[in-house]
């Protein structure tokens, strides 16, 4: 889970990543072994300060209503830590309009599960929309099966560039979920259209000739999207920016 970066020599950011472990040792983590430019191998720690920051308080109107924000540091087992952060702020006496919200950095598991419903929904969506463009849930089907191409697309461009999957990159499948669809779609649009002007041809020759009819385009504006993405996913673009574009750029080059 991406927390924090630091600047090194005005060197790129370098992203600094705990695990959501129960237990958060502060110790380990200023020696975990980082490589240098020089290809040096030191503790983290000997490049950056590491300690507690008090933070105040801070109020900020939202909405026409004001939101105070106290954060609470807790170094133990972080389930414990929540139910007796929790505990404490149900059992305080609050003004009438008052209210307290419990917010947690490091526990994306709820998080990402509401993003992934999202996916979900737009899947459905997508898939609505094809049956009712093709007039097929058979080629509606067909239309989809583009999406796991587009997620094999994603999974080798991040391995390839080694860069965590953060926020950006679930942003970037949401968007990529109508995106992957498209060379497809177009195909078999193609196909369905061909196909009723001849009946009697083999299906397998109807299938080639709509490839050959619509390959060029598609491919011409899969090259164009993943040239536009290039500048998103340069080095010194923003950690969020760079997931977001290798998110779209990989699954559009997977689903082609």
């Amino acid at each position: 889970v991406p927390v924090s970066s630091a600047r090194l020599s005005g060197q790129a950011l370098v992203p600094i990543r705990v695990s959501t472990a129960n237990a958060f040792d502060e110790r380990a983590l200023m020696g975990v072994s980082v490589a240098t430019s020089d290809s040096t191998v030191v503790p983290l720690g000997a490049l950056v300060d590491g300690g507690v920051v008090p933070q105040a308080p801070t109020i900020e109107r939202v909405d026409q209503s004001y939101h105070r924000y106290a954060a609470v540091d807790y170094r133990d087992q972080r389930a414990f830590g929540r139910m007796v952060v929790a505990s404490i702020a149900s059992a305080r006496a609050l003004p009438l309009g008052y209210r307290v919200e419990l917010f947690d950095p490091l526990d994306t598991q709820n998080r990402n599960r509401g993003v992934v419903w999202v996916l979900v929904g737009a899947l459905a969506a997508v898939a609505l929309l094809s049956a009712a463009i093709l007039e097929s849930w058979r080629l509606a089907a067909v239309v989809l099966a583009s999406v796991p191409t587009a997620v094999l697309g994603v999974a080798l461009a991040f391995l390839v560039t080694g860069l965590p999957f953060g926020t950006g990159a679930y942003i970037g499948s949401i968007l990529l979920a109508g995106l992957s669809v498209n060379g497809s779609l177009l195909l078999v649009y193609r196909y369905r259209t061909l196909r009723a002007g001849a009946a009697f041809e083999p299906p397998e020759d109807t299938m080639i000739r709509s490839l050959r009819d619509r390959s060029r385009s598609l491919w011409t504006s899969t090259a164009s999207s993943v040239a536009a993405l290039t500048p998103l996913c340069g080095w010194g673009a923003d950690p969020f920016w760079q997931a977001f574009g290798v998110t779209v750029a990989g699954g559009l080059v997977g689903a082609a």
